[in-house]
């Protein structure tokens, strides 16, 4: 987790977003004097202006929380619906391959016999995909890890800016600031539309209709393709 590796600069975050949390609240004080400028407010504005202070503040208090459960849901929906993750790449290949060629044993080979079996050409690949794999493992926890290193700068930034709602001609500000964590929280969904096309190429890979007949121009089809 991201929060072992660099404690750190999970502490520094947590210390300056103190911080700016009072500064915060000065902002919603002066907010009533903006509200008051025109004149005083009805009692309905009044009450709503009230009800939207506390929302704010909840807001703020809670944006560690709600981020950590965005991505809590985001990861346990690709997990749940998204087969072609990069640990799962290699893997995906040899079921796709083991159904195309109806032969259930190949599902569960080991790499080494997978590698060291007649197949050459499909354990090729295989380790190939394998290679893949962890490289891509290895990216992931790279973008995982700039992803949550910026929600934590978005967090200790939030006071401020989730502010800026109580002040009307400035609560663009929050808002542009809400839908970048939102955005950030879904960046992994990105990562699954491509998956979905990692998907689409091993079935194409494993399509055994070019080597029909397993003559010299089938097996020369099956390795371009």
């Amino acid at each position: 987790p991201f929060e072992q590796a660099f404690p750190g600069f999970v502490r520094a975050c947590a210390e300056l977003q103190a911080l700016l949390v009072p500064w915060a609240m000065a902002l919603m004080v002066l907010s009533f004097a903006y509200k008051f400028w025109a004149g005083p407010p009805t009692a309905p504005d009044l009450i709503r202006f009230i009800v939207k202070l506390f929302l704010i503040v909840l807001l703020i208090a809670q944006t560690h929380t709600l981020i950590n459960a965005g991505q809590t849901v985001v990861a346990l929906l690709i997990e749940d619906h998204v087969p072609a993750r990069p640990e799962n790449v290699a893997a995906r290949y040899q079921e796709k391959l083991a159904e195309a060629q109806n032969a259930p044993q190949t599902r569960d080979r080991s790499f080494l016999s997978s590698l060291f079996s007649t197949q050459w050409f499909e354990a090729i690949i295989f380790a190939v995909l394998t290679l893949i794999s962890w490289f891509a493992m290895a990216l992931m926890y790279f973008v995982y890890s700039v992803q949550r290193a910026v929600l934590l700068v978005c967090w200790v930034l939030s006071p401020l800016l989730f502010a800026t709602f109580s002040i009307g001609p400035v609560a663009s500000l929050g808002l542009r600031h809400l839908l970048r964590i939102l955005g950030l929280i879904l960046w992994p969904l990105g990562l699954a539309l491509a998956a979905t096309f990692t998907d689409g190429l091993i079935d194409a890979a494993t399509d055994q209709s070019f080597m029909a007949n397993a003559s010299a121009v089938g097996w020369l089809g099956y390795g371009l393709q």
